[in-house]
């Protein structure tokens, strides 16, 4: 398995005018924009993807559109497939990998808030439960926005159970303690 590595910028979403549709077909000039300016791999759905406003049908055409329209030199795609509702994350994960997505970044459940530690882990065990093995997964700790922190212990119980498919961890949680432990 390649290592993921180099700069993934996190992609915007196209919308048409006025906003009710997704714009497909601007997405293929946004990858080889970024590819000309050194991008070596993206990311589809990530934080400014609107990934959260999208349907899921609507969230898998965005998948297939920036798989078909990347660059045909080696731009790796990472997917940020988390959902607020687990049947959905593990649909989008699966959908993306199966796809040719390189890597996915995962949010923990962002609908209710100060969830435990076991709680968290209970969920990540089941999404990583679905996918195959060797799949990259890379957590995203965006606590200020999901309303959930990702703890050490959370990370330590994962790797513990799933190393084949934990690759990372995404932090812009602001706290640098995130890092230390």
């Amino acid at each position: 398995m390649a290592l993921l590595t180099g700069t993934f910028p996190a992609i915007v979403t196209p919308f048409t005018a006025g906003g009710r549709r997704v714009d497909f077909d601007w997405i293929g000039g946004h990858l080889a924009y970024l590819r000309r300016r050194g991008a070596d791999g993206v990311l589809a759905l990530g934080s400014n993807g609107e990934g959260p406003s999208l349907s899921l049908a609507e969230r898998k055409q965005v998948v297939d559109a920036v798989l078909r329209q990347r660059p045909d030199d080696g731009l790796a795609v990472m997917v940020g497939s988390g959902c607020a509702a687990l049947p959905e994350t593990v649909a989008l994960s699966n959908y993306a990998l199966e796809r040719g997505a390189q890597g996915l970044l995962i949010v923990p459940p962002f609908y209710f808030k100060d969830i435990s530690d076991e709680g968290l882990l209970a969920y990540c065990e089941a999404v990583l439960a679905e996918l195959p093995s060797g799949a990259r997964v890379f957590l995203y700790n965006v606590p200020q926005m999901s309303g959930v922190a990702i703890s050490h212990a959370v990370l330590d119980g994962l790797l513990q159970r799933y190393p084949d498919r934990l690759a990372g961890l995404k932090d812009t949680s602001g706290d640098a303690r995130t890092l230390q432990g």
